[in-house]
């Protein structure tokens, strides 16, 4: 499954050239996996300062996580926003964004 960042949000504006540092506004959406404790999967948008850790985010966190256009389950539609209970997470995987995504290395298709 594809993300595609929230309306009107770019991944890759000026967001190189700003300076890193933990401020509110300057967050960015960054595509995560939830796995949640009933077994299903929720994919989704956490805002998180560029450069920062997941843990460091997550520890400021109480109780609730914020997360934009989520999708549980391969064929759901995406829900807008999503305020997610943190004692509901079982863990969080970190979805490379495309720019990031390494290339191939591996054998040519034939």
């Amino acid at each position: 499954m594809t993300l595609n960042p929230p309306d009107g949000i770019s991944m890759t504006d000026s967001s190189k050239d700003r300076p890193r540092s933990a401020l509110a506004g300057n967050r960015l959406p960054q595509p995560h996996r939830f796995h949640l404790t009933d077994g299903r999967v929720m994919t989704g948008y956490l805002f998180r300062s560029p450069g920062s850790r997941l843990a460091d985010h997550l520890g400021g966190i109480k109780g609730y996580i914020s997360v934009v256009d989520a999708v549980v389950g391969p064929h759901e539609e995406p829900m807008k926003y999503v305020a997610l209970n943190s004692s509901h997470v079982v863990f969080i995987e970190e979805i490379p964004a495309p720019e990031e995504e390494p290339t191939g290395t591996g054998p040519e298709p034939v």
